[in-house]
């Protein structure tokens, strides 16, 4: 009889053990589910300039084009540009296959430089498609400033 006793004190503390090891980790393991809520918006998505490799080409295409005469390293410059904004833009979670599908998606009343980065893109397209396309460091600084209006806009810059 004391053995029956003994027995069973023994399995109610095995089980005072056990329940107490579940709740234990059950209370730890909270920490790590995925949170729900029905009344809040999706995250929206940012980009900050964290990025440092980003802004140094950045700066790279602007002292390409302030500080050279070159035609050739203006062009370059230009397409460089209109390559980082093409980046961005896929960053924001816009599809497309070329950018201009990308730019298409812009909302003009959220962003007001979406015409600038149209007429950016236009210039950049006239000097990779066509041969000979005459240049002045004017155009190319305004086709600069247009690219970084909208990463401005964006936040990027």
């Amino acid at each position: 009889m004391i053995n029956l006793r003994i027995t069973g004190i023994v399995l109610i503390a095995i089980d005072a053990i056990v329940l107490f090891a579940f709740f234990y980790s059950l209370s730890r393991a909270l920490k790590f589910r995925p949170h729900f809520t029905m009344f809040t918006k999706p995250p929206t998505k940012t980009l900050t300039l964290r990025d440092a490799v980003l802004k140094e080409r950045w700066q790279g295409i602007v002292a390409r084009v302030t500080g050279s005469r070159s035609m050739d390293t203006m062009k370059l410059a230009v397409i460089d540009a209109d390559k980082i904004c093409d980046d961005v833009l896929r960053r924001l979670g816009l599809g497309g296959q070329h950018m201009a599908d990308r730019i298409s998606q812009l909302d003009q009343e959220e962003f007001s430089s979406v015409k600038r980065l149209w007429d950016a893109h236009r210039f950049r397209n006239n000097l990779v498609h066509t041969p000979g396309y005459p240049v002045s460091r004017e155009q190319a600084q305004r086709t600069i400033e247009d690219y970084q209006a909208f990463l401005k806009e964006v936040g990027i810059l």
